[in-house]
């Protein structure tokens, strides 16, 4: 499957899914994203100000529980400590655009957050693979182990 079909398909199946697939969708996928994204030494000292490190070490801990509101106030405490806007390590991006979509999906419930969730772990798993010196081939992007997986979960957990 090539990612123009890819990112089609993860729209239709978006755009289909009930609320409740949703938002368990969004959970589970900025928890993931969390996870493989606060390994130890996951930010740099030189990225954030120590008041957003543990403004972040804070939303990724009450993620799971945390209403829209105390998110959003983890993220601009994180945004107000950014030291490193335009050579940002992608893994910190993608963790706090992930954890501003799951934020906006809680504040909206606009479905086009989720969308951005899913991409944001497609992304995760295209950069890991990037560092372990593979490509992802854009024409058959799910012929790795690791997306074929995530494109599998999405499928299996927006169509319930």
């Amino acid at each position: 499957m090539d990612y123009e079909s890819l990112t089609a398909t993860v729209r239709q199946l978006v755009d289909e899914a009930g609320e409740e697939s949703l938002r368990s969708f969004g959970a589970e996928t900025v928890a993931r994203i969390v996870r493989a994204e606060t390994q130890p030494g996951y930010v740099h000292e030189s990225a954030l100000t120590g008041e957003a490190r543990q403004a972040l070490a804070e939303a990724c801990r009450n993620v799971p529980t945390a209403g829209a509101d105390e998110l959003r106030g983890y993220l601009a405490r994180v945004n107000h400590g950014v030291l490193t806007h335009d050579d940002m390590d992608f893994g910190l991006a993608n963790l706090l655009n992930a954890l501003d979509a799951w934020t906006a999906f809680l504040e909206t419930g606009d479905p086009d957050q989720v969308y951005d969730l899913a991409e944001h772990a497609f992304d995760q798993i295209d950069f890991q693979a990037e560092e372990a010196a593979t490509v992802v081939d854009m024409d058959d992007v799910l012929a790795t182990p690791e997306m074929a997986a995530e494109y599998e979960r999405v499928q299996r957990q927006l169509a319930a």
